[in-house]
């Protein structure tokens, strides 16, 4: 039997084995690490001056494995969020209150300045209804009321005409409900300067704004009439006198043409005639003191010598 081996003089190595495993990944630190061995300081200088993975992450963690949403490795940061102090003001009253309820969700919302943005609402409103009363207020026309009441005196005594309150309700009533308004009435005892009546009108608007006038009244105890009586003619003496100041009413007859004529009020022909009534001053004789035929004719400037002649006859004394 022959041995090959000993025929061939020597062995032969096995073939190698294939390495079936995938190549290794390059290892940047190695790679580095030679580098820097190869090169020394020059390589440390380079490697220095490319940012790392830490430093080319934008804020919050974004970049690949982040959780930052995705954003692009090496992205500019985003910008922070504004602080609530700087928060865009709303120009509506509207859209301030739309703001103010997306803000009120928000638990770092603090206390103050949910209290500063409402407040700030409210003045916007009230602001935006005194406009809408001003331009609504703007619209209406010349009110102009006749004098088709007449008040007498008494027999032998006359009258004074005067414009009633049903006459200037027809004309106003359909005015101010085309504009959104409404005029409603109060009225309270006064208590000075021998009782009566404190009569208060307001002028609403369906903006929420609202403007106010007042008239205090003696009680209209004139001829023939009961307590009741005299507290529905003083009611009624008030609501006229609050429209006429808070929509300008002019009652026809008055001086509109700009002369020095200034008739007394019906609140003031009243007050003559009630003292005419009762002292029995004769209103003939009365009447030729200012040389008018009619109470409602005598002027401003007389008011006071007329008061002065009643309280004259009042204390037996002739004037």
């Amino acid at each position: 039997m022959t041995d090959d081996r000993h025929l061939s003089g020597k062995l032969e190595p096995p073939p190698p084995l294939e390495d079936s495993s995938p190549p290794r990944a390059h290892d940047e630190r190695t790679s580095t690490t030679r580098g820097r061995r190869a090169v020394g300081e020059d390589a440390v200088e380079a490697s220095a001056v490319r940012p790392s993975r830490s430093e080319a992450r934008p804020p919050g963690g974004a970049g690949p494995g982040g959780g930052g949403g995705g954003a692009a490795f090496g992205a500019p940061p985003e910008p922070a969020a504004r602080p609530y102090s700087e928060v865009a003001v709303a120009d509506t009253p509207q859209s301030m209150a739309s703001q103010i309820i997306a803000l009120a969700s928000n638990p770092n919302l603090n206390v103050e300045t949910l209290q500063a943005l409402v407040s700030m609402q409210e003045r916007m409103e009230r602001r935006q209804a005194e406009i809408e009363f001003t331009e609504a207020l703007a619209t209406l026309p010349p009110i102009r009321v006749k004098k088709n009441g007449k008040v007498e005196l008494g027999p032998g005594k006359g009258s004074y005409p005067f414009a009633k309150w049903e006459d200037i309700a027809r004309i106003i009533d359909p005015l101010l409900s085309d504009r959104g308004f409404r005029l409603v009435f109060d009225s309270q005892p006064r208590q000075a300067d021998g009782g009566g009546l404190i009569v208060t009108g307001t002028l609403l608007h369906r903006a929420g704004h609202s403007r106010t006038a007042s008239m205090p009244l003696s009680l209209d105890s004139g001829p023939g009439r009961n307590n009741l009586q005299a507290m529905g003619s003083t009611l009624s003496y008030g609501k006229r006198y609050c429209t006429e100041m808070l929509l300008n009413v002019v009652r026809e007859g008055e001086d509109k043409d700009g002369s020095d004529a200034d008739p007394i009020t019906d609140v003031e022909c009243a007050e003559l005639s009630r003292g005419l009534t009762e002292t029995g001053l004769n209103l003939n004789a009365f009447l030729s003191l200012f040389g008018v035929t009619a109470i409602p004719d005598i002027q401003r400037k007389d008011l006071a010598t007329a008061r002065n002649a009643i309280n004259l006859k009042r204390r037996g004394r002739q004037p």
